[in-house]
């Protein structure tokens, strides 16, 4: 026997238990319990990728290691190298087709028809190096001291390697020109770096690639295997070639990154030999710094105010600032860099941290004057969303007058700073400005096809308006927000049934009157365009019906429930997941703690709160079977917090705004029961009636109807539950 104050103090366990149990409840679970991906809930409406530099995706600030997990670059260096080929070989064709024949992976057969490599056949010298360049890519893919093989396939590998290494030291010797004699070098610098010839390559490394003054992307590429060489035995030389290797390939920046360390920061540092290397350095310190970057921006501008990654830095820091201050405030979630961030209480105190910093930072950003003028689309951007994010409307305004949006990303971004903008100037209770809000947000919804990550600026924007109409009490707007954000631009945030996504929102936030108002708005023919486009998800409104009812029940408003379930259709509720488990039985009669059996009669919503009306109407009356209605009354209403629970309820845990929803049940079922134990003569029934009292009712009240209970000792009903804690009870010893 569970007593009803024993219960609300275990109510995690349960809920615990309940889960191990896998029982169906509101929320979707099965073998595992899934949570919402915290890169997926990071506020964000800045577009990192606003300069279409695709050699800067993976370090893009996020929540995991590697943005999209290091998986995308760019192929800067391989076009600058295809156009290398080209020129020497004056054809001005399509570079398709020579960019595939280097770095396409062709098959043999594929490289055969390819249109470059036929001609680089006409020339013997071209000829000749492509077939070195590709036996060594060969042999380097394949040969390692680590490979599993056996001696004779290693033999023979080895033998291999060694022939071809000194076939292109033979050829490097002899070759004159320069194109070839950079390329031939390259290759035997990359073979002595997978073999243990350290002399080889230190050699050539020293001969051809330490001194050049115009580096190419050969000389860098060397230089990452040159740095690559020095890990674990000259770390700081080792961090100073990543730095300058990430600057300056964009194919090798991955593993640069990966490898650099900032340690022995201001040590590695005196190894520069200009400015433009020291800059170089700040730069990837800061790529790998996950907290506050201005210092080190400041430094990296100072040096080289022209750098061609500093907007990835400013891009970084920006997405920060809107996950420090906007995942908390506008999308209420936890921010993605909580290691180290302040202390371990940041909402509040290290928000407004935050805050003062955001300031600090606009303040620096404004004062880079050679950044505004070599990329000022850019700057503009940049400045606009951060009074944005800041709250100054009539800053952002200045910034956002200035952009002339000159493809889609930057059109996309632009309206999104304009929907912003329009929600801190205007007054979005007005329906013109609600029309203006929709016209634009339809416009995102029509256009982010083949933008970046317009997703995730779509799901961020609906926290924010979400955020901005609850604030100016329109909670009917904002449910449907989160209806946007939740279920159509974060694959992960569904954690409950479907059913109860779309409006659990407003399960939490709204109230009748809340409701009342969506649904005059859903029968109004005439609908704003926000309005349009926030219920178009919805087909009909009977979800919208079915939780005003639950909120009329946990007010114990029977007839109100019952005018808002009258015109849904049987089939809505059982097309919901949680259905079959939790209608199908009959509230009235059942009751487990009186292990009363179930009859075969079933009900839905709309058919309980019809027959609790009318068991209203008859108690009220001077119907002979008063106590009988009371009776059914008070089982139903206990039912509905346990068996029942989807008559005011949408799930147990976190699929219901919090326990309080069940209080109302609980104060009618005792009120009931004790109504019925007023008129009831059935000793049978009384004795169940007083169990079920003594179940719910408060410490100071349980005594009393404890000992009438214990003076029914004679029934069948007390036989089947002897209760030591009802005895406990009655003889006061509890």
């Amino acid at each position: 026997m569970i007593f009803r104050n024993i219960r609300k103090r275990s109510r995690l366990y349960l809920i615990v238990f309940s889960l191990i149990l896998l029982l169906p409840t509101g929320t979707n679970v099965s073998a595992c319990l899934f949570f919402p991906d915290k890169e997926e809930l990071r506020y964000m409406l800045f577009n990192p990728d606003i300069t279409g530099n695709k050699s800067w995706w993976t370090f893009f600030y996020n929540a995991k290691l590697n943005y999209l997990d290091g998986q995308t670059s760019s192929a800067d260096d391989e076009n600058a190298l295809t156009a290398e080929w080209m020129k020497v070989m004056q054809i001005s064709d399509d570079t398709s087709a020579a960019f595939d024949c280097f770095f396409g992976s062709l098959s043999d057969s594929a490289l055969q028809q390819n249109a470059f490599y036929k001609e680089i056949q006409k020339r013997p010298a071209f000829k000749q190096y492509f077939n070195i360049a590709r036996r060594s890519e060969a042999v380097s893919n394949v040969y390692s001291i680590w490979n599993d093989k056996d001696k004779i396939e290693q033999a023979e590998t080895d033998v291999e390697f060694n022939n071809l290494v000194l076939q292109v030291k033979e050829l490097l010797e002899k070759e004159k020109d320069p194109f070839f004699k950079k390329k031939y070098a390259f290759q035997l610098i990359k073979l002595g770096f997978y073999s243990t010839d350290s002399t080889l390559f230190n050699q050539v490394y020293n001969t051809y690639f330490k001194h050049t003054s115009q580096r190419g992307v050969l000389d860098w590429w060397a230089m990452h295997y040159k740095s690559m060489r020095l890990e674990g035995v000259r770390t700081d030389s080792a961090n100073y070639m990543h730095a300058l290797v990430f600057s300056h390939s964009s194919n090798k920046m991955f593993p640069a990154k990966q490898y650099f360390s900032k340690r022995n920061f201001d040590k590695v540092l005196t190894l520069s030999q200009d400015q433009a290397e020291e800059a170089d350095l700040y730069l990837l310190r800061e790529v790998i710094n996950p907290g506050r970057s201005l210092e080190g921006i400041q430094q990296v501008y100072k040096r080289s105010p022209q750098h061609k990654h500093l907007p990835l830095l400013i891009s970084r820091e920006v997405n920060k600032l809107e996950d420090w201050l906007g995942s908390t405030r506008y999308a209420n979630v936890q921010i993605v860099t909580v290691d180290g961030y302040w202390d371990e209480s940041p909402l509040l105190k290290n928000w407004q941290h935050d805050y003062e910093y955001l300031t600090r930072f606009i303040a620096t950003l404004e004062k880079m004057r050679t950044l505004q003028q070599s990329n000022p689309v850019y700057f503009n951007y940049v400045l606009a969303n951060l009074y944005l994010l800041k709250g100054d409307a009539g800053k952002a305004t200045a910034y956002i007058d200035k952009i002339q949006p000159a493809n889609e990303q930057e059109q996309f971004q632009t309206t999104v700073f304009k929907i912003v903008l329009t929600a801190q100037k205007e007054n979005i209770r007005n329906a013109t400005v609600q029309e203006k809000i929709g016209k634009l947000y339809q416009q995102l919804l029509d256009t982010r096809e083949h933008v970046f990550e317009s997703q995730k600026v779509l799901y961020s924007l609906s926290s924010y308006l979400r955020y901005m109409f609850a604030n100016n009490n329109m909670v009917h707007l904002a449910g449907l927000f989160d209806n946007y954000a939740i279920n159509k631009f974060c694959y992960s945030c569904n954690t409950h049934s479907f059913e109860y996504s779309i409006i659990s929102y407003l399960d939490r936030y709204a109230s009748v009157k809340d409701l009342n108002t969506l649904l005059a708005i859903y029968d109004k023919p005439a609908k704003n365009k926000l309005e349009e486009v926030l219920l178009k998800p919805y087909t009909n409104k009977y979800s919208f019906l079915d939780l005003l009812s639950a909120k009329h029940l946990r007010k114990g408003d029977v007839p109100n429930a019952r005018l808002a379930l009258q015109n849904i259709p049987d089939s809505f509720w059982f097309s919901h997941s949680n259905t079959t488990a939790y209608l199908d039985h009959d509230p009235f009669s059942g009751n487990h703690l009186l292990l009363t059996s179930q009859t075969m009669e079933t009900y839905n919503k709309r058919e309980i709160v019809e027959k609790m009306y009318q068991l209203e109407q008859a108690v009220a009356g001077e119907s002979p079977s008063k106590n009988h209605h009371y009776m059914q009354l008070a089982n139903a209403w206990y039912n509905f917090t346990s068996k029942s629970w989807l008559m005011i309820s949408y799930g147990r845990g976190s699929a219901t705004p919090d326990e309080s929803v069940y209080k109302i049940a609980y104060i009618k079922a005792l009120d009931y029961y004790k109504k019925a134990l007023a008129l009831e003569n059935d000793k049978e029934t009384r004795a169940k009636i007083l169990y079920m009292i003594v179940e719910l009712s408060e410490s100071r009240d349980r005594k009393k109807y404890a000992t009438q209970y214990e003076e029914l000792q004679d029934t069948k009903f007390y036989t089947r539950i002897n209760c030591l804690t009802i005895q406990d009870i009655a003889s006061g010893n509890i």
